[in-house]
C-alpha cells in the first residue's frame, strides 16, 4: 500500500509552479499517494499573520522576484513572472484542477510555438503595454543595436514610474525608440544607479541585483 502524503497548493503562488516538476518526480521515487489539498493564500496569511504580496515592504517585493528569477532560470521553466491576469479566482482555479485530478484527468502542456525566446520577443514587443522609458546615450543605442543588454553606465534619463519586471521604453536622446523590454530593476533605482558601472550597484543600492537594466534576453530592438 503506497504511503500518502498531503500536499497543499494554491495555483496563486509560483512556487507552486517552481516546485511542481520537483514535487512530482519525489512522489514517483517513493510511490506515493498525494492527497492534494488547495488552500486560498489571503485566508492563509490572515490566519498566520503574515502580510499579502501587495503590503509587503517594497524591499522585500523586489527580493522576492530576484528569487523567482533565480528559481525559475534554474529549473528551466518558461512562464511569466508578472501575468497579466494576476490575481485571478484562486478559487475556482484550484477546485477545477483539484476536480480534474480526483476524475482521472492528465494534465496538458500548453507550448508556445516556435523557439520560446522567439515567443517571448515577440510578446513584448506587442503584447506588454510599457509602464515608462529610460534614455540612453548615443554609444548604448549602439550596442543594444549589435545585440548587447542595457546597462546602467548608458542610461542617461528615466521617465515614469515602475517596478522591476515592467515593460519599457527604451529612447535615444533626440526622443527615437530604440528598442522595449522588461526592467531589472525599478525607475527609483534606476535613477540612482544611472551612468555607474554594473559593479557598483551593490554599493549605491544596498544588494546586489542583475548586472543588466534590461537584459537582452528580455529586450526587442527597434529596427533603425
Amino acid at each position: 500500500m503506497p504511503r500518502q502524503i498531503d500536499y497543499y497548493f494554491s495555483l496563486q503562488s509560483p512556487w507552486a509552479y517552481i516546485g511542481h516538476k520537483l514535487f512530482r518526480e519525489v512522489v514517483s521515487t517513493y510511490d506515493l499517494k498525494v492527497n492534494h489539498k488547495p488552500v486560498v493564500l489571503v485566508d492563509l496569511f490572515s490566519e498566520t499573520g503574515g502580510l499579502p504580496l501587495l503590503k509587503r515592504h517594497p524591499v522585500r517585493q523586489r527580493y522576492r522576484m530576484v528569487e523567482l528569477q533565480r528559481w525559475r532560470d534554474k529549473r528551466g521553466l518558461n512562464f511569466h513572472l508578472q501575468p497579466a491576469n494576476w490575481p485571478f479566482n484562486a478559487r475556482l482555479a484550484d477546485g477545477l484542477v483539484l476536480a480534474a485530478i480526483e476524475a482521472g484527468e492528465k494534465a496538458t502542456l500548453f507550448l508556445p510555438r516556435g523557439e520560446p525566446r522567439s515567443a517571448r520577443k515577440a510578446w513584448i514587443a506587442g503584447a506588454v503595454n510599457p509602464s515608462g522609458a529610460v534614455i540612453v546615450d548615443d554609444g548604448a543605442a549602439r550596442a543594444l543595436q549589435r545585440g548587447t543588454s542595457l546597462l546602467p553606465a548608458g542610461i542617461v534619463a528615466v521617465e515614469g514610474i515602475f517596478e522591476r519586471g515592467d515593460a519599457v521604453i527604451i529612447r535615444t536622446r533626440s526622443g527615437i525608440e530604440a528598442g522595449r523590454g522588461l526592467s531589472a530593476y525599478s525607475s527609483a533605482d534606476i535613477r540612482r544607479i544611472a551612468g555607474h558601472k554594473s559593479g557598483e550597484i551593490a554599493e549605491i543600492l544596498g544588494y546586489r541585483g542583475r548586472d543588466e537594466i534590461i537584459h537582452r534576453d528580455d529586450l526587442v530592438v527597434t529596427e533603425p
